[in-house]
């Protein structure tokens, strides 16, 4: 998994198409402007990678991935900083986690992924840095919920 360093603030096209438009839910973005958000979000992405997977995603294979979901947080609906550019791998990643949510979730837009979980070099396998405690809940409920192992 992938920390994402959101650039200062949110494409110019996306911010002018929200004060132009009311949003009433994801479908009042067009898919122009959903494109364009989505090439925004890849190039601040660490070398057009899915954050949760760390495949390589381009514009064709990827969708916009609402961190905290949509239905769960409508005020987030149009929010840049809960967006990343996400695989559509099914099973893992965003198809996995779908519109599950709870504050152990590590945000790769608020935490480093680095500072919760390791590579087994011996299976492959991403596991918890540490053995007990909070960090050991949010990495096992994160690699669970995206099927990181699978």
């Amino acid at each position: 998994m992938l920390k994402v360093n959101k650039k200062k603030s949110e494409p110019e096209e996306f911010t002018k198409y929200k004060s132009k438009h009311k949003i009433i839910n994801w479908d009042s973005f067009t898919p122009e402007i959903k494109q364009v958000l989505k090439q925004y979000l890849l190039e601040e992405q660490e070398n057009n990678c899915c954050p949760y997977c760390e495949i390589e995603i381009h514009l064709e294979d990827s969708h916009i991935e609402h961190i905290k979901p949509k239905d769960k947080f409508p005020k987030l609906l149009a929010d840049y900083n809960n967006f990343i550019a996400c695989c559509l791998e099914k099973k893992i990643c965003g198809d996995s986690k779908a519109s599950k949510w709870s504050e152990l979730f590590i945000n790769p837009v608020i935490e480093d992924p680095e500072d919760y979980f390791e590579y087994d070099i011996k299976t492959g396998k991403i596991i918890p840095i540490f053995k007990e405690g909070n960090r050991h809940e949010k990495a096992k409920y994160t690699i669970d919920l995206l099927n990181l192992n699978d």
